[in-house]
């Protein structure tokens, strides 16, 4: 998603999908840090490819959750532009 594409859509949008790329990346951070912890207490006993591998799940949950914020402050930044210029 584009800044080219984000100003074709109305402030009101753009908040709403700002508040629920917030809440997305919210949701994988939580679930990555549940699963690094649930899932290395549960496979200390498999061995070190099961813990790394559910390492690994966590890492691609965080780095989800971290694209999901870099769009909301995307988003985020084009609200304050237009605000500027409105004002």
């Amino acid at each position: 998603m584009g800044t080219k594409a984000l100003n074709t859509k109305t402030t009101e949008v753009l908040k709403e999908k700002r508040k629920w790329n917030l809440m997305i990346a919210i949701s994988f951070f939580t679930f990555a840090l549940l699963e690094g912890y649930i899932g290395t207490v549960l496979t200390s006993a498999s061995g070190t490819v099961a813990q790394i591998s559910m390492l690994g799940v966590m890492g691609m949950m965080l780095a989800i959750g971290l694209a999901f914020e870099f769009r909301s402050i995307l988003i985020h930044k084009v609200i304050e532009r237009r605000m500027k210029v409105e004002h």
